[in-house]
């Protein structure tokens, strides 16, 4: 596997990492007032969509270099 391919294949699992632990952090029950969870999902939000811009930017760049 060349390096173009493995870091495509892990920038993918990151943002789909990243998107499963916001859905695991969102439906945590909030109780005793410890809204953490709700800032932990919305951060693996943006930080999974940061990744798949990130993804995309990657993929056009090494699209116009090969």
């Amino acid at each position: 596997m060349s390096l173009k391919a493995f870091h495509i294949l892990f920038v993918t699992l990151a943002s789909v990492l990243s998107f499963v632990f916001a859905a695991w952090a969102l439906q945590v029950p909030v109780e005793d007032g410890m809204p953490v969870y709700r800032y932990m999902g919305g951060l693996g939000l943006l930080f999974g969509a940061a990744l798949i811009t990130y993804g995309f930017w990657f993929w056009r760049k090494i699209r116009r270099l090969a």
